[in-house]
């Protein structure tokens, strides 16, 4: 089992002159026309009102992202520039990826990214994801809305690749964002429902003897601090046992194995925190030399940058030879008991619907939030 870890006014705007090309007809199918690259600053105009553009990394434009974010997702922490330098920093520089704002007179009412999913095990599809302020969400320009208007940025940007599909990702709940989706040949392909657990409020009780049962079985569970200071192969072993679990986690394309100069850089990631992840260790008959056998299952766990009571569960799951023996159910448990002991107030989470870690997390509590969906635009 595995799992991955607001309203505005109705605002319409006319322009008075077309702002992105007219693709029907123009070039193939799989390639679509692009401006001069000199020009990408400035790539959809409209009487210098509306303009998309690359991102420059300055700390004004990072704040001024993260307040479109905060906006747009109110019932979450506010971000952290220091998470959004890092993801900037740390992305891989051998592949796609571009981060874009979105200005309306001068303003920045929007940003997002495209990119190359280096993630999975596909050619010429890409990703990109955006958010815009929900007051600015049904913006159209003669009759062309906002969506339409990033979507022809993306495809501008990707010209001379060759591009099978776009893929993206919104919550359910967003409604002109999932409405355009619709229409405009976007396809469902996965659903995952997000779930969130009160801490404070949750029982022990009708679990009393499940880290107990798993002990039994062989199991010993620490936290990753210990097991860094304590086993010299935690290195290895821990990442072992990741790209299994993460290989195993659903998803609507497969993916690829992480490599593991990625891996690494979790463990300096402005939200990591090893001494509230849990690992179970097998001590089988095959370990009795050693004092760690092998990694059985992982629950890593992030605190919010800006509000370290607030925990995001990144991922959980159990090798597959170890799985069906309580390994899932003891490291939650042991989570949630670190987390209370610790006065964290709510974790968040989000699993494939069909995926027996949701129903695990079900039968512990979590209460289920609206879920985002992956979608995706083929072109012929």
């Amino acid at each position: 089992m595995v799992t991955r870890c607001g309203k505005g006014l109705r605002t319409n705007v006319s322009a008075r002159r077309r702002l992105v090309p007219d693709y029907s007809g123009q070039g193939n199918s799989e390639t679509y026309p692009t401006p001069n690259p000199a020009n990408a600053s400035e790539r959809i105009d409209a009487t210098l009102m509306v303009t998309i553009r690359h991102f420059k990394p300055t700390d004004e434009e990072y704040q001024a992202c993260i307040r479109v974010s905060d906006v747009y997702w109110p019932e979450n922490p506010p971000g952290s520039i220091e998470d959004w330098k890092f993801n900037d920093q740390e992305a891989r520089k051998d592949k796609l990826r571009q981060r874009f704002v979105i200005e309306w007179d001068g303003n920045i009412i929007g940003s997002g990214t495209y990119a190359d999913p280096y993630w999975l095990e596909v050619k010429d599809k890409y990703h990109f994801g955006y958010l815009v302020l929900p007051p600015h969400d049904d913006l159209t320009f003669e009759d062309r809305s906002i969506h339409t208007l990033v979507e022809a940025f993306v495809l501008q940007e990707l010209h001379g690749r060759t591009v099978h599909a776009l893929l993206t990702s919104m919550r359910e709940d967003k409604t002109p964002r999932v409405t355009w989706l619709k229409e405009n040949g976007y396809r469902p392909t996965m659903r995952y429902p997000n779930s969130t657990l009160q801490v404070a409020d949750f029982d022990f009780a009708p679990f009393n003897g499940k880290v107990e049962k798993a002990e039994a079985k062989g199991f010993r569970f620490f936290h990753l601090e210990y097991l860094q200071a304590h086993d010299p192969d935690w290195h290895q072993k821990l990442y072992e046992a990741w790209v299994e679990i993460d290989l195993d986690v659903p998803s609507p394309l497969p993916p690829r194995p992480v490599p593991m100069e990625e891996f690494d850089k979790m463990f300096r990631h402005p939200s990591f925190s090893a001494d509230i992840w849990v690992i179970a260790v097998a001590q089988h008959e095959k370990a009795e030399q050693a004092r760690f056998g092998p990694y059985a299952g992982v629950t890593a766990v992030g605190a919010a940058q800006s509000r370290p009571d607030h925990w995001y569960i990144w991922l959980t799951g159990v090798c597959r030879a170890y799985r069906r023996q309580g390994i899932a159910m003891a490291l939650k448990l042991a989570s949630i008991r670190q987390a209370q002991e610790r006065g964290a107030k709510q974790f968040d989470t989000g699993n494939e619907e069909n995926n027996p870690m949701f129903d695990l997390n079900l039968k512990l509590g979590f209460k289920t939030q609206p879920a985002w969906q992956d979608w995706e635009k083929t072109f012929p």
